[in-house]
């Protein structure tokens, strides 16, 4: 079943959801004769080891066609992630509740650098139901889709948005998210290319806290790639419009539910078309009533969860625009304070300039006035010096008038 699962969906045309450019740039892929003699190093490096063809392409794409590299992440590839999970035969029916479940979604878009986006939604995550195993399971099942069906996320990797929007940290998962960086960072091939993290505000300090230890287990390009977004507006420094879903302010759209439905119906295709199906594909195919029950519950407690998100959403929308009004209050308080600071230093000044005028206005009052004084004495004396000069005119007109008289009157005797 998986082999012929895995040749349908080789020749199958690509999906209409993926925006799949004709081919990747020039100067990031090596010509199909250097991509053969590549390939067949790596093939040679690892012998009787070596896997499919497809694999060892999409470890040298992964590694950047370096081919030492590319040996090593088949190598972990083998040893490490395959004991545990093993991509290639994770379908979509084993994985169908933790995807309806849309805690991460592959809705088929890309960055301005071409990598592929992949969606999660921590507040829909159900940590208590699925182990860490388990949901790297259904992670890998998205990205193994990716790289099968989507040419730009094979030669430029993955851009992983987490939307922390209504998610409480009862929700943040810390060992799976462990789990599932070390594993797409050193033990599957794919690029992670960015990780862009879009939080409340009020988480945002002690996010990164806590981040500190996560960030440590981030190779040294990856952690640059690392950001801390405020708003649904700040992605689009990264992400075109056109390829942003709607739930993050963008305007592109693609139905979650509807593609895992078609994954579900395509897998059940390819068992009803196989001649001999084995007795598991044939289970899987044929759920039981306990099953549709199940489904049922699940479908049900989606409805619920799809509403409280919504409700989550616009609660988280409500309380964004109560921050934003907070932050406008709290610009104009501060303004005005600067403005308040501002006017008592103007009045302060003109103060000083005021004391500094009457100060100025009585030196030059008492001056004045010493001045009057001077003058005032100076006139006083000069009227005295002109009253004694008079005086002694006269007195000099008295004495020559006597003379003159006694000279007459001796001359008369």
């Amino acid at each position: 079943r998986g082999q012929q699962h895995q040749h349908n969906t080789q020749q199958q045309p690509l999906r209409q959801r993926f925006n799949m450019a004709a081919e990747a740039p020039a100067n990031s892929v090596p010509a199909e004769e250097e991509q053969q003699a590549k390939l067949t190093e790596v093939r040679t490096l690892l012998g009787k080891n070596a896997p499919s063809d497809d694999l060892i392409i999409k470890c040298l794409a992964a590694r950047k066609w370096e081919v030492q590299r590319a040996h090593d992440l088949c190598l972990s590839y083998l040893q490490k992630l395959v004991p545990i999970v093993d991509p290639a035969k994770i379908r979509a029916s084993s994985v169908v509740k933790q995807l309806q479940m849309a805690s991460m979604e592959l809705p088929g878009s890309h960055d301005k650098d071409g990598a592929a986006i992949l969606l999660y939604n921590p507040r829909r995550h159900a940590r208590d139901r699925y182990s860490p195993e388990q949901t790297l399971e259904m992670a890998l099942y998205l990205v193994e889709y990716a790289l099968k069906h989507d040419i730009q996320a094979r030669d430029n990797g993955f851009t992983i948005i987490g939307n922390l929007g209504g998610a409480g940290w009862k929700d943040l998962d810390h060992k799976m998210h462990s789990l599932l960086l070390t594993t797409l960072q050193n033990h599957y091939p794919a690029r992670v290319r960015r990780l862009l993290v879009l939080s409340p505000s009020w988480m945002l300090g002690t996010l990164v806290q806590l981040g500190r230890p996560f960030l440590s287990l981030m190779k040294k390009k990856l952690a640059a790639k690392f950001k801390l977004l405020k708003a649904n507006k700040d992605l689009k420094q990264f992400v075109d419009a056109d390829q942003l879903p709607r739930v993050l302010g963008g305007s592109y759209e693609f139905d979650h539910r509807k593609w895992v439905e078609e994954r579900v119906a395509e897998e059940d295709a390819v068992v009803e078309a196989s001649p001999d199906p084995p007795a598991e594909s044939q289970a899987v195919s044929s759920p039981s009533a306990g099953d549709d029950e199940a489904t049922a519950a699940i479908a049900k407690g989606d409805a619920a969860a799809a509403a409280a998100t919504a409700e989550a959403d616009a609660a988280a929308a409500d309380a964004a625009a109560a921050e934003e009004e907070r932050r406008k209050v709290q610009a104009e308080l501060e303004e005005a304070k600067q403005r308040a600071l501002r006017d008592d230093e103007e009045t302060r000044r003109a103060a000083e300039e005021l004391e500094t005028a009457k100060a100025a206005a009585a030196e030059a009052e008492a001056k004045a006035a010493e001045e009057a004084r001077i003058a005032e004495e100076k006139a006083a004396a000069e009227a005295k010096a002109a009253e004694e000069v008079k005086a002694a005119a006269e007195a000099k007109a008295a004495a020559e008038a006597k003379a003159a008289a006694e000279a007459k009157a001796a001359e008369e005797a």
